[in-house]
């Protein structure tokens, strides 16, 4: 069975963009899971490349102009025609949002993030099952700016590596019940391990 993955981003700022760390985080789980269908929906709250983001997401076209800046100079700008967009806009913080609607469908999210602060478990909360930091040690903010792609790869990976084993467990469990219920049925396996046949 084919593992179907959304992978729906924010930027991490002065570093990547959204559709950037899609690209990493598609990267990282395709390391570890060559044959995982990818859907990648780089998303943004209004901040940095939110024209773009929108236009990528409905299939629109970007146009480049140049405007007068605020101090009466020209500067280049852009504008998108979207090609579609319905009433679900998000509202609130990404993670949260994409949570919420994952769980409709009772789906599990995992965060990837740069830093883990106070209080961070209350994204728990919000339907985001699991989060993790980016960072595997201590770096400057400079180092943690310069290496966020790769950074985002290697953390994708080993994510996917831990879901992997997940469903390795599970596939052992489920092969595991049916031969324990039927020792039950047999008459072997007693409570306390007891394998022999009851008489």
């Amino acid at each position: 069975m084919t593992l179907k993955i959304l992978v729906a981003p924010s930027g991490f700022k002065e570093s990547l963009d959204a559709a950037e760390v899609a690209d990493c985080i598609e990267k990282g789980i395709l390391l570890a899971l060559p044959d995982a269908k990818i859907m990648k929906a780089p998303l943004v709250d209004g901040g940095e490349g939110f024209t773009k983001a929108l236009v990528a997401a409905t299939g629109g076209t970007l146009h480049q102009v140049t405007v007068t800046g605020p101090i009466g100079r020209p500067v280049d700008a852009c504008y998108g025609f979207l090609g579609a967009i319905d009433g679900q806009t998000p509202r609130g913080k990404i993670p949260s949002e994409v949570a919420k609607r994952a769980k409709r469908y009772h789906l599990p999210v995992i965060a990837l993030v740069g830093t883990v602060g106070e209080n961070a478990r209350t994204n728990l909360e919000c339907g985001i099952d699991s989060y993790t930091s980016i960072l595997s040690g201590s770096c400057t903010l400079a180092e943690a700016i310069k290496n966020t792609a790769e950074m985002l790869v290697d953390t994708a990976e080993q994510v996917m590596r831990t879901i992997i084993v997940g469903q390795k467990l599970q596939l052992l469990e489920n092969q595991i019940k049916p031969s324990h219920q039927k020792l039950r049925k047999d008459g072997t396996g007693g409570k306390n391990g007891d394998d022999t046949k009851r008489q």
